[in-house]
């Protein structure tokens, strides 16, 4: 099929070079002439593993290509996905300003019937206020509402083998057609009216967090009594009815989605007259997390942190990528520095970023870098090269030999054996 996409960010993008790898023609479209020339060249904007890959292939194959001019995208275009960002407003509601553009320069762009496809995530609803915009075409357009499911660092395996597919929609003919682009993967498809596949995005990423949430309260509750919360862990995850993914205590969730969908849904819940008041439990305990770690890392390093040199191992929000939006590791550190810390760190991916959103961090070129003269050493990214430490070398650099393992990546037992002081979440 021929297929339109609007947008080129982590979702667009990564979407393209799949559907693309499948054997449609992929047309992305995008305002920002200086992206789209970097993409021709085959150069992602972003980190994302294996992406980079994908897309020089299929671009190289003439199955993907890239646009500033929506005229050229859209001409022939079968199905028109709209991928664009619906950040937060101040209130904390989905912003939808670039959706409905999107959608307006769409309508008022196409030349023949097309099937539009919403992969931007928005609250339920927002399928019919885009076909009301997509009305205002001369020629006849369909909404279907297919969310996207990526985490990021692992997008290429969630898209080529996801656990499930969602396209919801009120023209049976369109909705059918759009998951035919996903017949051949060994998954189930899940066909619905389109706000049961809205609400179904937004219920994942609220049910989540949960999840993460629920286990760092846990996680407080084992250090007051000496538990261990791996160990409770463990024990809930093999119950087959809870699942052992995203209960692991730490600093809590962040990133783009968990943060934004869990406020747009409690937003969109108020409008109908509902106080979610378990997801602001949620929200809470997430914040609080930040704040709650801060006090083990006094209590390690002590109460006054003013001078205090602390290395800061992982800066984005995640490991495999190099977002660093809600990122808990620079929450934590600009609280550290509030209190008048100096702060060294080091992220694989994200320091350009970092550079620039957090500018008292001191950016360090590698990890014995960022230790040299530390007082603590607060490990905040599970990256692979931070879970497989030499701390016996580390030791030879650092000022005190503190390790505050905010991701609970090492045995307590084998740190503190080799004459570290150790404090992890939830663990004696």
């Amino acid at each position: 099929m021929k297929i339109a996409m609007v947008g080129v960010g982590y979702v667009g993008l990564t979407t393209a070079a799949a559907l693309a790898s499948w054997g449609h023609q992929v047309a992305c479209v995008n305002h920002d002439a200086k992206k789209i020339a970097q993409l021709r060249t085959g150069q992602v904007p972003f980190f994302e593993p294996g992406l980079s890959q994908l897309v020089s292939e299929n671009t190289k194959a003439n199955r993907l290509s890239f646009h500033t001019r929506l005229t050229t995208a859209l001409q022939d275009a079968e199905l028109v996905f709209l991928a664009v960002q619906t950040p937060m407003d101040e209130s904390g509601q989905a912003n939808l300003s670039f959706l409905r553009q999107a959608a307006g320069e769409v309508a008022a762009t196409l030349t023949r019937p097309a099937i539009i496809v919403n992969k931007s995530t928005a609250p339920p609803g927002t399928s019919r206020l885009i076909q009301e915009i997509i009305a205002q075409s001369l020629h006849p357009c369909p909404v279907v509402v297919n969310p996207e499911f990526l985490r990021e660092g692992s997008a290429i395996e969630d898209i080529m083998h996801p656990d499930r597919v969602v396209v919801g929609g009120r023209d049976q003919e369109a909705v059918n057609k759009v998951a035919s682009l996903y017949e051949h993967l060994d998954t189930t498809i899940v066909k619905t009216d389109p706000e049961s596949a809205e609400l179904i995005k937004y219920a994942a990423n609220a049910f989540l967090a949960t999840k993460i949430s629920f286990i760092n309260a846990i996680a407080r509750l084992c250090d007051q009594i000496g538990a261990d919360v791996e160990d409770v862990s463990l024990g809930l995850g093999l119950d087959q009815r809870i699942g052992p993914a995203f209960l692991r205590a730490g600093l809590g969730y962040g990133g783009s989605c968990f943060p934004k969908d869990l406020s747009g849904l409690l937003h969109w819940a108020k409008g109908l007259g509902y106080s979610f008041d378990l997801l602001k439990a949620v929200q809470e305990i997430n914040t609080g997390q930040i704040t709650y770690v801060f006090t083990g890392i006094r209590a390690m390093v002590g109460a006054n942190l003013k001078g205090k040199r602390l290395a800061l191992l992982g800066l984005a929000f995640k490991p495999n990528t190099d977002d660093i939006r809600e990122s808990p590791a620079l929450r934590l550190a600009q609280l550290l520095h509030s209190e008048g810390a100096e702060l060294a760190g080091y992220d694989p991916q994200a320091m350009v970023q970092v550079a620039a959103a957090a500018p008292y961090i001191k950016l360090c070129p590698d990890v014995e870098t960022a230790c040299t003269d530390a007082e603590a050493v607060l490990l905040l990214t599970a990256w692979p090269e931070f879970v497989r430490l030499d701390l016996n070398e580390l030791a030879k650099v650092v000022k005190a030999k503190i390790f505050i393992d905010t991701r609970n990546v090492y045995d307590p037992a084998v740190v503190r054996a080799q004459g570290w002081r150790y404090w992890s979440v939830g663990r004696p």
